[in-house]
């Protein structure tokens, strides 16, 4: 699999969070906070996580994807499974 870049992967994420949770874009930052900053509430995140493995075709770990609070986590995790450089 080839990796894409990180501002590929950002793009892809926000239009995920766009599309599905109805996010607005500009408010789709790296240090976005999942819950504070773009209001999802749990069963969202749950959502986004799948919504993320199916896009990328990777699995994120229960206890993984429990670390996930801010857009730039979810990012460094794509980074750490090798989608991304």
């Amino acid at each position: 699999m080839e990796k894409i870049t990180q501002k590929k992967t950002l793009t892809k994420v926000k239009g995920i969070l766009a599309k599905k949770f109805g996010v607005e874009r500009k408010k789709i930052i790296a240090e976005a906070h999942l819950h504070y900053d773009l209001n999802l509430i749990d069963r969202e995140c749950v959502a986004l996580i799948i919504e993320v493995e199916s896009c990328f075709g990777i699995r994120i770990p229960d206890e993984e994807a429990e670390k996930i609070q801010q857009v730039q986590d979810l990012l460094n995790y794509l980074k750490f499974a090798g989608i991304s450089e």
